[in-house]
Parts: structure tokens; C-alpha cells; sequence
């Protein structure tokens, strides 16, 4: 199997996701980010694992997700 974009952006949203949770609860800070990368990391694990049409829907589902809660990370970053 070739190794593609997908695996690479599959390792490297696991590895944010990783990362941020780590971060998140040693420095208390917000989380949402961590959920973010998560979701990332699934989105891109379906378009391996499934059809194209999986991958895109969870994809399309993070972006919505991530523009619905921006402010809310803007806030608590501005905060600090």
C-alpha cells in the first residue's frame, strides 16, 4: 500500500491531538483544540478505512464544528 496524504494527515492530527490533550491538562488550558485535532484524525482515518463519501461527511463535520466553536477559543485565549 502506498503511503499517501492521508496517512500523513492521519499521524500528524494524532500526534496534535495527543499533544493538546497533554497540554491541556498539565497547563489547564482549553481543550477544544485537543477535540479539534481528534476529530481531524477520525476524518481522515475514514478516508482510508471507508469510501470517499465517509471521510468527506466527517470532514465537512469537523469544519462546521471547528467555525461554530472558534469564538468561544478566541474568548479564552484573549482572556490570558
Amino acid at each position: 500500500m502506498n503511503i499517501t496524504f492521508f496517512h500523513f494527515g492521519a499521524l500528524f492530527f494524532g500526534l496534535v491531538a495527543a499533544y493538546n490533550l497533554h497540554s491541556a491538562r498539565k497547563y489547564g488550558v482549553n481543550s477544544l483544540p485537543a477535540i479539534i485535532a481528534l476529530m481531524m484524525f477520525i476524518s481522515f482515518s475514514l478516508f482510508l478505512l471507508m469510501p470517499l463519501q465517509y471521510g468527506l461527511v466527517a470532514f465537512l463535520i469537523t469544519i462546521m464544528f471547528a467555525l461554530i466553536n472558534y469564538n468561544k477559543g478566541y474568548k479564552s485565549t484573549k482572556q490570558r
